[in-house]
């Protein structure tokens, strides 16, 4: 019995059970600070992958529009920098002891939609936990939907 489950864990494992996805490099323009957007845009090109990765260029509006938001959907590694190559912490989460509120990273906000076209995004905040938390998470849509 003990060999049978062993068999059937081996077989979903070796199957790519795992559901991750591309990695994710995010690059914000040197110096910016501020929110961020990937905004769901159909008329939006695809997502480039560069080096086996897929690249959001962010703009200096801080919005990107991407024509799917499947690669944002499923588990992935995700490293930011500067365009001229400085690295960001990405993902940080304001309240938790991942690193120290003073460090300059990508802070993660909240997934949304936009009114009234209802186009998904997600939002991060370039900066401190302390400009995080001055940004306030009231206003986090994106400032154009078109």
């Amino acid at each position: 019995m003990q060999w049978r489950a062993l068999i059937v864990i081996g077989v979903g494992a070796a199957t790519g059970c795992s559901g991750s996805g591309r990695p994710i490099e995010y690059v914000v323009p040197d110096g910016y600070t501020g929110r961020v957007w990937v905004l769901l845009d159909p008329e939006a090109p695809d997502l480039p992958v560069v080096n086996g990765r897929y690249r959001v260029m962010f703009p200096a509006s801080g919005v990107f529009r991407v024509k799917s938001m499947s690669p944002f959907e499923h588990w992935h590694e995700a490293s930011a920098r500067y365009e001229h190559g400085r690295s960001l912490p990405t993902d940080l989460l304001s309240g938790s002891s991942q690193v120290a509120p003073t460090t300059m990273g990508m802070w993660s906000g909240p997934r949304g939609s936009t009114w009234p076209d209802q186009r998904d995004y997600i939002v991060w905040v370039v900066g401190t936990e302390e400009d995080f938390k001055a940004l306030g998470v009231n206003h986090l849509a994106p400032p154009e939907s078109r």
